[in-house]
């Protein structure tokens, strides 16, 4: 084992081309809510929560991508290249819209280019099968093994998979002017239909009695008690697990948005309807 570790070096562990590239997107998102925030519309200061989120995003994106679990994710263990996919595309994404002003993303959603195609390519349903579907068809042994061991077509199928995650949960977090199409009981079913999608990709693995993926067949076995084919199941459930905690949070937030919404609303009626009798009743009193 110690022969396999030491070619690779500190760079393999850590690296640091994706730490350079979350130091370069950190500049520019702090430029962005600073001083370039004057070159914006309607823009308004970012308060720390936000910073904070976008922190904690950059964290877990290195985490997956540049961390020693990228290294063990991609030479030796399924399960840990599940948990690096969860990680950059269930979790990242989320918090990057929590850290993401609503004037800047109207600003980019606004622009030339990307205006005239919004209306069709933000609908839910585009959203909603995009990432799913593509995840899916990754996971096809076929594909998989004939992408994963070529580093440029991984990384393209890399890019893709983060750029449709952050498409997918758009409709969630969509805070733009005029642009919030989804009512928070309609958000909490597209959260339940994304888990639905996901399932079977999920399942396939789980429930799989054989190995499927040719680069970890060969991969030397890190723990005497996870076999290749038990790692391969572990990578499934860890996927899935990671789903529910990560959409369960979501939707527990919509559900308690929509309730404090409604009751809300209900007192606002109650009032309403007080203030009418209590002037329907002076009125009867000043007649009398």
């Amino acid at each position: 084992m110690e022969n396999h570790l030491q070619p690779e070096g500190f760079s393999a562990l850590w690296g640091p081309g994706v730490l350079v590239f979350v130091l370069v997107i950190g500049f520019l998102y702090f430029m962005l809510v600073g001083p370039w925030r004057q070159y914006f519309k309607h823009s308004q200061p970012v308060g720390r929560g936000a910073k904070a989120w976008f922190v904690a995003a950059m964290l877990v994106y290195y985490a997956s991508q540049g961390s020693p679990l990228a290294y063990y994710a991609h030479n030796y263990l399924f399960s840990a290249h599940m948990l690096q996919m969860s990680l950059a595309y269930l979790a990242v994404p989320p918090m990057i819209y929590m850290a993401l002003p609503g004037w800047a993303i109207q600003a980019v959603l606004d622009s030339r280019l990307i205006k005239p195609w919004i209306s069709l390519a933000m609908h839910p349903l585009i959203t909603l099968l995009g990432f799913n579907f593509i995840f899916s068809m990754y996971h096809v042994p076929l594909i998989f093994n004939a992408v994963f061991d070529h580093p440029f077509y991984h990384q393209a199928v890399h890019f893709v998979l983060l750029f449709l995650a952050f498409h997918m949960w758009f409709p969630i977090f969509n805070t733009v002017s005029g642009r919030a199409e989804l009512s928070d009981l309609k958000k909490m079913g597209y959260i339940f239909a994304d888990g639905v999608l996901l399932t079977p990709a999920c399942a396939t693995i789980i429930f799989a009695n054989k190995l499927l993926y040719e680069h970890y067949m060969n991969a030397p076995q890190l723990f005497f008690l996870l076999p290749p084919l038990d790692d391969q199941q572990l990578g499934g459930v860890i996927m899935k697990i990671a789903q529910e905690i990560i959409y369960g949070i979501i939707l527990a937030h919509l559900f308690f948005t929509w309730y404090s919404k409604e009751r809300k609303k209900e007192q606002e009626e109650d009032e309403l309807l007080y203030a009418k009798l209590s002037a329907q009743g002076k009125g009867n009193l000043n007649g009398v």
